[in-house]
């Protein structure tokens, strides 16, 4: 990964930045499949009001790069909607490293029919109401987009994006959403 280039998020005064920037994350959806793995992303401004931020960085091969770059300025929603850099060279000296992974979040639904489950084998005690109330508690802090699924054809999920931090890199590949499934990306 020696090169990338930015999405960046046009202001809308109709639209709120979260929306602007899951319009783009599914239109880079459509385009990153063909790509088998090889261009990870990054949100430079993740967490700033708990949100993804208004950039989005693309990062991979200089040949990926220049590829992937000709196809977001053709593409019409991210042309509209934002304002895309040139490829770039990743700085010699970087902070660290990143991985941006799928975090699946479970909702109410989620415990209703666990507790249903549990009901119908004879299994539900105080002692596990508990447990599971306790664990389902947790915040949510993640910043997420909702988008829907090529893949699945889902129509309306949200994606729940999660940042960790790494302290060398690591070769690995990413998914159709270019989040990690093993590696990291250069953190700067």
């Amino acid at each position: 990964m020696d090169s990338y280039f930015e999405i960046k998020a046009i202001p809308d005064p109709e639209l709120l930045q979260s929306a602007i920037v899951a319009q783009l994350m599914q239109a880079l959806h459509g385009l990153l499949p063909s790509y088998e793995g090889r261009v990870g992303i990054s949100f430079p401004a993740y967490g700033q009001a708990r949100a993804l931020g208004g950039i989005v960085r693309l990062h991979g091969t200089s040949e990926d790069m220049q590829r992937l770059l000709e196809q977001a300025r053709d593409d019409s929603v991210l042309s509209n909607y934002a304002l895309i850099t040139d490829v770039l060279m990743v700085p010699e000296k970087v902070k660290g490293y990143a991985l941006y992974r799928r975090r699946h979040v479970k909702g109410e639904s989620d415990i209703r029919r666990l507790v249903k489950r549990h009901k119908a084998r004879g299994t539900w005690n105080a002692e596990l109401e508990e447990a599971i109330f306790a664990k389902y508690r947790q915040p949510k802090n993640c910043p997420h987009v909702t988008l829907k699924s090529y893949t699945t054809g889902q129509p309306k999920f949200m994606l729940f994006i999660e940042q960790a931090m790494q302290g060398k890199a690591v070769e690995g590949e990413f998914n159709a959403y270019g989040l990690s499934k093993g590696g990291t990306v250069p953190w700067f």
